[in-house]
């Protein structure tokens, strides 16, 4: 009786070590964009007070600044986007903001249109940066069932996947539920991380034969397809305007006749309005300095960020989409003076790692 009354305190013992082992690697991906972080403050924000939502890839993450937007418009937005941002994970992340704000228009980049590649990686930081546990477990469920090779257990069991841990632990790896990393992602950043300054390698000149056709075509991934028609439907059913702005790529050749043409026609079929930066007038009107205003050819750095989120701010300005001017208006002074905390945070060294 005594033997297996030891037995079951160690069984007990070892399940509790285990789960708790678990809960606190669930949270590895803290340590590098955190979109926890961002999503536990957007959940702090006041009911209605976002008019705009931005959701996508690390193109969005990095262009769009809410704080300019609201400086040039008045407009109100919250950068949703994540690096990688497949098809699946946007429209979860659309899911789970709907339970925290109503906007009147959702942007997304449709970056996964054409790619057929279902990236476990980008499944495997969402899974962990969900606070919410429903959308994260029927974001798992949809995942799986699209792709077979995924095995629950790499989720469920984050020790599993993350057996060679142990040789490089930090303390970034072990934060409690709730912690916010306020002082690398401060709250008027809302959502969005523009990381790094200067052109990565040799930059590109800016002349109208970067954007060549590059004379091939490639087929739109019926996956994400399927994904990004939820997205849009799930909108069109909350009375959301859907909006697709192509950010500009600065590699030869930038532009792809096929792509852009396929794109163009399946989302403006779907009821999107479609905005393309992506093109020789647009980037000169912007005035990119390929070698100031961004990283690597499709990532914005801070100064890249400033010009492309007043872009944006002049595109949604348009009346028809009727969003509210919301400067010197009354319970709108916390967005006052954003954008210069933004300046001024980026103008220090440090934060541009």
């Amino acid at each position: 009786m005594r033997l297996s009354k030891r037995i079951l305190i160690f069984i007990i013992g070892f399940a509790v070590i285990f789960a708790a082992i678990q809960y606190v690697f669930l949270f590895r991906w803290a340590a590098s964009e955190d979109s926890r972080t961002t999503d536990l403050q957007f959940e702090e924000m006041p009911d209605g007070a976002v008019d705009v939502l931005f959701f996508g890839t690390s193109e969005t993450h990095q262009a769009i600044a809410p704080s300019i937007i609201f400086e040039r418009s008045g407009i109100t937005s919250y950068n949703m986007a994540t690096s990688w941002g497949s098809a699946t994970v946007v429209y979860h992340r659309l899911v789970y903001a709907l339970k925290h704000q109503h906007p009147k228009v959702a942007v997304c980049d449709f970056r996964g249109l054409f790619d057929p590649v279902l990236y476990e990686s980008d499944y495997i930081r969402a899974y962990e940066n969900f606070t919410d546990r429903k959308v994260r477990k029927d974001m798992l469920d949809d995942a799986c069932r699209d792709d077979k090779s995924l095995d629950r257990m790499e989720f469920y069991l984050p020790i599993h996947r993350y057996h060679s841990l142990w040789h490089d632990m930090t303390p970034a790896n072990l934060l409690p539920r709730g912690y916010m990393n306020r002082d690398k992602l401060p709250p008027f950043l809302l959502g969005g991380y523009q990381a790094g300054k200067g052109y990565h390698g040799e930059p590109p000149l800016i002349t109208p034969e970067l954007w060549d056709d590059a004379g091939y075509s490639d087929p739109i991934a019926p996956v994400n397809a399927g994904y990004y028609t939820k997205f849009i439907d799930l909108c069109h059913e909350n009375d959301i305007t859907v909006v697709f702005i192509g950010y500009p790529f600065i590699y030869p050749p930038a532009y792809n006749t096929g792509i852009q043409d396929t794109r163009f026609n399946w989302l403006t079929s779907q009821g999107v309005f479609y905005y393309d930066l992506n093109n020789y007038d647009s980037v000169t009107e912007l005035g990119i300095i390929p070698e100031e205003d961004y990283l690597d050819e499709s990532h914005c750095s801070f100064s890249g960020a400033v010009k492309v989120s007043e872009a944006a701010a002049d595109i949604l300005s348009d009346p028809y989409y009727g969003l509210a001017d919301h400067r010197n208006e009354p319970g709108y002074e916390v967005w006052e003076g954003l954008a210069d905390r933004f300046r001024v945070f980026y103008s220090d060294e440090e934060n541009h790692n």
